[in-house]
């Protein structure tokens, strides 16, 4: 199945299916995720809104960082911080069975799945309920520099002109450049 990113109509949560399956991204993600602070349900809604809106007002965007931060601090986060700390942590002596453990780590996991999902969600709402028309399909370059504008303004308090980081955003931007994803 080819899911078209540019498709004016793809929810920014099928775009961020999508656009995370493709090659390199996920580690990229987890990359600026884990060594730089980097909320990656964020930073693929800036990229949803490049291709769609262009850059996002400056309020607009400070919105988002807010709304992204509080929620994720409150759900997203914490759950993460669980998962994490059960992988590889269940104890022989307990009477549960590693598979039991896995599974109910796994089912935290599809938790944390569905509250990135309902992130995603909300920013989307906050975006289509403050711009008010989408752009016509604009050339590729220009999205690629609105990206990096709505990123830098999301971002502005992370230092992320490091080895990397600019690694990992380079992969994301290339990848970023192609219209489809199979």
């Amino acid at each position: 199945m080819t899911i078209n990113l540019s498709d004016p109509d793809l929810s920014l949560w099928n775009f961020s299916i999508a656009f995370y399956a493709k090659p390199k991204i996920q580690s990229a993600c987890l990359t600026l995720q884990d060594q730089y602070g980097v909320n990656v349900p964020l930073l693929l809604c800036c990229c949803w809104a490049s291709r769609r809106y262009g850059i996002l007002p400056l309020p607009l965007s400070k919105d988002l960082q807010q709304y992204t931060e509080a929620y994720s601090d409150l759900t997203i986060e914490p759950l993460r911080a669980l998962r994490t700390a059960m992988k590889n942590s269940h104890d022989t002596q307990w009477p549960t069975t590693a598979n039991e453990w896995q599974d109910l780590r796994e089912s935290i996991k599809r938790i944390e799945l569905a509250s990135e999902c309902l992130l995603l969600t909300g920013l989307e709402k906050l975006i289509v309920a403050t711009v008010v028309k989408p752009l016509v399909v604009p050339q590729q370059e220009k999205v690629q520099l609105n990206c990096i504008a709505n990123m830098a303004v999301c971002f502005s308090e992370l230092d992320l002109n490091q080895g990397t980081a600019k690694t990992a955003l380079a992969l994301i931007f290339k990848a970023f450049g192609s219209q489809k994803h199979q």
